[in-house]
C-alpha cells in the first residue's frame, strides 16, 4: 500500500508538471500562487463554519480504535469546512479570471518565448502538485480510515510535516491529528480517557476553544458526564 500511495502522489505530481508545460510560466505561475493563497485562506476561514457543524450536526462513534473517542468529530468537521471553503473559493477565482480575459491575455504573452515558458511553467506545475498532494494528505490524516496510509508512510508524513509555509500554517491540525493517531493506538487507554485526553490536546493546539467543547460535554454530545474542561 506504501508503494500505491507513492505512485499515485507521483502521478499528481506529473499530471500538474503536464499541466504547467501546457499553459507556460505566465498562466502556470499564477494558478500556483493562487492556489496557495487559495488553501490558506480557506484554512483561516474554516473556523466559523467548523464551529457551526460542531454546534448543530451530531457527533458519530467510527468505532475501531477510535471507539467512543466522539472527539474525532471535531478534527473531521474542521477539515470538512475547510475542503468545502477551499471548493467555493476556487470555483469563484475562475470564473472571474474566466469573465475577464485574463486567461486569453497570458497565453498571448508566452508565445514569443514559448519553450523557455513551457519549461518554467512545467516547474510551476510541478510545485502546484506538490501543494494538491500536501493538501490530499492533511485531509487523509483527518480520518480513521486512511490516517495511518499516512502515518506509516515516511514520504507522506514527511511532506505533510515539512512542505515550506503550508506544513507552518496547518501546524496545529497536522500535530493536533498525529496525536490523535498515536493516543488511538495506545491500548492501555480505556474509549474515555482517549476522548477525554484528545480533548484536552485540542484546546492546547487552539483548534476549538474551552467553551465549545464544555457546550458539547453538557449537550451530551461528547459522551463525557461530570467533566469540566478549562483553557489551562
Amino acid at each position: 500500500m506504501k508503494i500505491v500511495m507513492i505512485m499515485l502522489f507521483s502521478l499528481v505530481l506529473a499530471l500538474f508538471a503536464y499541466i504547467g508545460y501546457k499553459k507556460g510560466v505566465f498562466k502556470q505561475l499564477i494558478s500556483f500562487v493562487l492556489f496557495v493563497l487559495m488553501t490558506i485562506t480557506a484554512y483561516k476561514l474554516r473556523v466559523f463554519p467548523a464551529s457551526l457543524c460542531i454546534k448543530y450536526l451530531p457527533f458519530f462513534n467510527f468505532g475501531g480504535a477510535y471507539n467512543k473517542v466522539y472527539s474525532l468529530n471535531i478534527l473531521i468537521y474542521q477539515i470538512i469546512s475547510f475542503i468545502v471553503i477551499l471548493v467555493l473559493i476556487y470555483c469563484i477565482i475562475y470564473i472571474i479570471i474566466g469573465l475577464t480575459g485574463i486567461s486569453e491575455y497570458l497565453t498571448k504573452k508566452q508565445l514569443s518565448f514559448d519553450l523557455i515558458s513551457k519549461l518554467f511553467g512545467l516547474l510551476f506545475g510541478l510545485f502546484e502538485g506538490f501543494i494538491v498532494s500536501f493538501v490530499i494528505s492533511v485531509c487523509l490524516l483527518q480520518f480513521p480510515m486512511t490516517q495511518s496510509l499516512i502515518m506509516n508512510n515516511k514520504v507522506l508524513k514527511g511532506m505533510v510535516e515539512k512542505t515550506p509555509i503550508v506544513s507552518r500554517v496547518f501546524s496545529s491540525t497536522i500535530v493536533s491529528s498525529q496525536e490523535f493517531y498515536f493516543v488511538s493506538q495506545d491500548k492501555a487507554m480505556s474509549p474515555e480517557e482517549k476522548n477525554l485526553e484528545m480533548i484536552r490536546k485540542l484546546i492546547r493546539y487552539e483548534i476549538v476553544s474551552a467553551r465549545t467543547v464544555q457546550i458539547n460535554i453538557d449537550n451530551g454530545k461528547l459522551r463525557l458526564d461530570n467533566v469540566t474542561v478549562s483553557s489551562s
